[in-house]
């Protein structure tokens, strides 16, 4: 996902970012996120729309194929979402810098592919990264991966999560019915950074000199807290807390698998109640059909393509 909306205020701190603001704001729980992320895109950006863009996408191609034909067979609900879903609307495949790809499922869609990942027999070529089974902590992010071949040059600071990096990667989110009282959402929220404070005692390194003094000893508090359970128990921790409200009719959906530094959105129910099949490359991959509103509320004005992109500027800029 490429983008960061809205303006929710939480106990950790105040995301504050729009479509057309031209700047990232990260939530300051996980600058230590970002810190990853730059310098993975700092390695990217020397080849961007290059031959190893292309080869990536077409690794991300085969990706996409799979994730689809695996949804079918088993009568899985998804959508193309993020960059992907601007990409197959508007360009009927990638866009030129594209590097990941990116779907979304409800909850009960979700739940059914994640069993069937867990027991499917996957192609020598395609991993799958589950988040609980890992020793070093990044987001909660499902993915599928095509390790057949990497496109990514690690360094130190990427090398300690190589499925992620080094590999052409399909990131799988899944949308949680999220309380419609502000008060709520607000609770709601705090158990969502609650799980994601805790989970970060399991990165490799964390790098606190950039924060307020709160804010380090919030981190700390959390980091300290974190070690004194694995990871598989944080990871269902989070999961029971994301899951809260899905048996009340809320009518909002929320993203729960991804960072806290760009989730900070609701989205109306109803836009993820129906899909259709949409050209995509070489293909036909199913997209919501209130796709326009998604994009909106993401991107702006997604209409218009922009000439340049800057994978360190991140609202709005797609």
């Amino acid at each position: 996902m490429g983008y960061i909306i809205g303006d929710l205020g939480t106990p950790f701190g105040r995301m504050i970012s729009a479509p057309t603001s031209g700047k990232f704001f990260a939530h300051f729980i996980d600058k230590n996120q970002i810190i990853i992320y730059n310098k993975l895109m700092e390695l990217n950006n020397k080849n961007k729309a290059d031959s190893k863009t292309l080869l990536c996408q077409e690794y991300l191609l085969k990706l996409l194929k799979y994730f689809h034909d695996i949804c079918v067979k088993h009568h899985i609900k998804y959508t193309l979402e993020a960059g992907t879903l601007l990409g197959a609307v508007r360009e009927k495949g990638f866009i030129t810098w594209d590097d990941d790809a990116d779907v979304s499922l409800v909850r009960n869609e979700y739940d059914k592919l994640l069993n069937v990942l867990k027991n499917e027999n996957h192609p020598d070529d395609i991993g799958v990264y589950f988040p609980e089974d890992k020793k070093e902590f990044y987001d909660f992010t499902l993915r599928i991966y095509y390790k057949g071949k990497k496109i990514r040059t690690n360094d130190e600071t990427v090398s300690h999560y190589d499925a992620l990096y080094s590999y052409a990667t399909l990131d799988i989110f899944v949308m949680d019915n999220i309380p419609k009282t502000k008060m709520l959402r607000s609770f709601y929220i705090l158990l969502q950074n609650f799980t994601y404070g805790l989970a970060m005692s399991k990165r490799h390194k964390i790098t606190i000199k950039k924060y307020s003094l709160f804010q380090k000893l919030a981190i700390s508090t959390f980091s300290l807290l974190g070690k004194l359970f694995s990871l598989k128990s944080i990871c269902k921790l989070h999961n029971d807390f994301s899951k809260l409200y899905n048996d009340k009719d809320t009518g909002l959906l929320y993203c729960t698998t991804w960072s806290p530094i760009f989730s900070n959105c609701t989205y109306n129910s109803k836009y993820y109640s129906s899909v259709h099949l949409s050209k995509f490359e070489d293909t036909n991959l199913y997209v919501i059909d209130y796709y326009d509103e998604v994009l909106t509320i993401g991107y702006g004005d997604w209409k218009t393509p922009v000439k340049t992109h800057d994978h360190n500027n991140m609202v709005g800029d797609i």
